[in-house]
């Protein structure tokens, strides 16, 4: 099977998973959420990084993410904190998108950014 038809077929089985969980309701939304933000943190973490499973490194990261998906989908928003925490991770996941559209993407900065400050490689 050749790569182009291997990724229509990928993206086919991906858009039916979306309408079955669109179609379930929130509850189906939130389960994609939780499942497509572990499989992002993994690849992002086991791939680029190249962090293995079974590093404490790579479990923090999941452990980060999952405490991350409670408290915008399960905390009450209303309180300062709250807000205040939904807030800033709302603008600095907006900062930090927007540099990854400017940056380069061939040269190595932003991994070895990463792998200096954010896993402390």
């Amino acid at each position: 099977m050749s790569n182009t038809l291997t990724r229509i077929l990928s993206a086919i089985v991906l858009i039916l998973i979306f309408v079955i969980c669109a179609y379930i309701g929130p509850n189906g939304v939130l389960v994609l959420l939780l499942i497509s933000g572990l499989i992002l943190v993994d690849e992002f973490v086991h791939n680029m990084l190249r962090i293995e499973r079974i590093n404490l490194k790579y479990i923090v990261s999941l452990i980060t993410y999952l405490g991350g998906f409670v408290l915008f989908n399960f905390l009450d928003p209303t309180s300062f904190y709250d807000s205040y925490i939904v807030h800033t991770g709302v603008l600095l996941n907006t900062v930090l998108l927007c540099y990854l559209f400017i940056e380069d993407m061939e040269s190595n900065y932003f991994i070895n950014f990463i792998k200096k400050f954010g896993f402390g490689m």
